[in-house]
């Protein structure tokens, strides 16, 4: 008889993660694996604010949501990005439990403690589910990497990386005007 460890692990789906506790803590099940990451940093949160500010103020149509929200890409990947944008054409995706299909724009704030996941797993899963742009903010490095989808992947060389004094603008969020130094906390 196998033990326990060695038998294949069943994939956890939608109807598990609602069993996830309310703990604070940002619970996400992705391709049927459950993670669990504590509460982020005042300066990543100072980043998400900041961006989730300028979406509001500057883009008209369509709706920017800060974690935590439900991004259901299948019945066994439910992420919380930092931010996400469903533009007007992708109204439809909101729902009761969340945004049900890929949002346009998925926002990742990378910290010790999700930067592998972020650059890894979330970087191929938003792809394969056509999540349109995804930008990765790191605060270390005060860069943000725009990833743009081309063929079911982003294309490293088609990456834009925005350093200080350059700003995020994207034709999927028609007046967004972001300085990229906006979303670095000044110690």
């Amino acid at each position: 008889m196998a033990n326990t460890s060695q038998r294949a692990r069943r994939a956890l789906a939608y109807e598990d993660y609602l069993q996830f506790p309310d703990d604070g803590n940002r619970h996400e099940l992705l391709e049927g694996e459950h993670t669990m990451t504590p509460a982020p940093s005042p300066y990543h949160q100072y980043a998400v604010g900041r961006l989730f500010l300028r979406f509001g103020t500057q883009v008209k149509e369509g709706v920017a949501f800060g974690s935590p929200v439900d991004v259901i890409l299948a019945p066994s990947t439910i992420a919380q990005p930092d931010l996400c944008y469903v533009g007007p054409a992708k109204r439809d995706l909101i729902t009761r439990r969340g945004v049900e299909g890929p949002p346009d724009i998925v926002v990742e704030i990378l910290s010790p403690r999700t930067a592998k996941t972020d650059l890894g797993a979330k970087h191929k899963l938003y792809a394969s589910h056509g999540v349109s742009e995804y930008w990765i903010v790191d605060l270390e490095a005060a860069a943000v990497r725009m990833c743009r989808l081309e063929g079911g992947a982003y294309p490293l060389q088609r990456d834009r990386v925005l350093l200080r004094g350059e700003r995020l603008t994207t034709p999927l969020a028609q007046g967004l005007d972001v300085a990229a130094e906006e979303l670095f906390w000044a110690s």
